[in-house]
């Protein structure tokens, strides 16, 4: 009976940390998403005032330099 309880309690330490570490990387990843988020934001409005800063020119079309 007390090697049953001494089991459990070692079982219980090893969950209890691998549940430390597991919150520990929860925390990194969430921070990394709304990092990536953030990225993502700042390259949509990017992609979007390039566009519109497009839209705005004339198309020009550009003689290639003649070969001597």
């Amino acid at each position: 009976m007390v090697s049953i309880a001494i089991r459990l309690s070692c079982s219980l330490g090893r969950a209890r940390s691998r549940l430390q570490e597991t919150r520990a990387e929860n925390r990194r990843l969430v921070a990394e998403v709304e990092e990536f988020a953030r990225v993502v934001n700042v390259l949509t409005v990017e992609n979007h005032q390039l566009r519109q800063a497009r839209a705005g020119q004339a198309a020009r079309v550009r003689p290639l330099p003649a070969r001597s």
